[in-house]
């Protein structure tokens, strides 16, 4: 019993003091395991829940407190991780760069609430229209990033168009004397030949540019006749 086994008990055959020695042992002995179970079981518990807080600060520091999104660190390390195992298994990667046009003037003419009422809005678009795997992020400023593992450049083209139009949609109902859009870049791992995640984020960086400077309210896809692939 004192080298750990709880579960030997003595023989209790006799009726006299050694007998009565053994069955105070075995009630001891039950006692002591029960307690032992008890403790084994509040540990877990409690294991459990020190896992669970631990996972809940950590997705707290990968998040972005207003929109609820992952931050640019958490989408870097992401973005690495998804690139090398796309390159490893033939896969295609899509990421999408998308920015507010116009979102200072309607921030400085409506007020930050306004603002930050409408990064809330393209946050709650964005999530709306993602699979559980795919990984939208807060750029930085009206700056937004979206990763899209094992995506083509269709698939990828044509989600953009439907965060767009939704995006459209619920601005119109929400702030209709608002007068922002949504523009967004494309690129994917297998247009654009990238050697690495940075280089694929950068060309969707360009595709977005190339929407802005072509009217705003427009998505382009890097790789496609007049648009950049990736560079170094």
């Amino acid at each position: 019993f004192s080298h750990g086994r709880l579960d030997v008990r003595s023989p209790v055959i006799r009726r006299d003091e050694v007998g009565r020695l053994a069955t105070a042992f075995n009630q001891m002995a039950d006692q002591h395991q029960q307690t032992h179970q008890r403790m084994r079981r509040l540990n877990a518990e409690l294991e459990e829940r020190v896992a669970h807080r631990t996972q809940q600060l950590r997705e707290l520091a990968s998040r972005e407190p207003l929109t609820g999104l992952y931050n640019r660190r958490y989408f870097n390390d992401t973005i690495e991780r998804r690139f090398a195992e796309a390159v490893r298994y033939g896969d295609d990667l899509a990421c999408l760069m998308i920015d507010l046009d116009e979102f200072k003037r309607a921030n400085d003419t409506f007020g930050h609430q306004v603002g930050d009422e409408l990064l809330i809005l393209t946050a709650r678009t964005l999530l709306g229209q993602l699979r559980s795997a795919d990984v939208a992020a807060r750029f930085g400023g009206d700056e937004f990033v979206i990763l899209l593992p094992q995506t083509n450049c269709d698939r990828a083209k044509s989600l953009a168009g439907r965060i767009i139009e939704r995006f459209t949609s619920e601005l119109a109902e929400r702030f209709p004397d608002v007068r922002v859009s949504m523009s967004i870049g494309i690129a994917s791992l297998h247009e654009t030949h990238a050697a690495e995640a940075e280089l694929l984020v950068r060309a969707a960086d360009h595709a977005l540019y190339d929407a802005k400077t072509a009217g705003k309210n427009k998505l382009r896809v890097a790789g496609e006749a007049g648009h950049p692939a990736a560079s170094g």
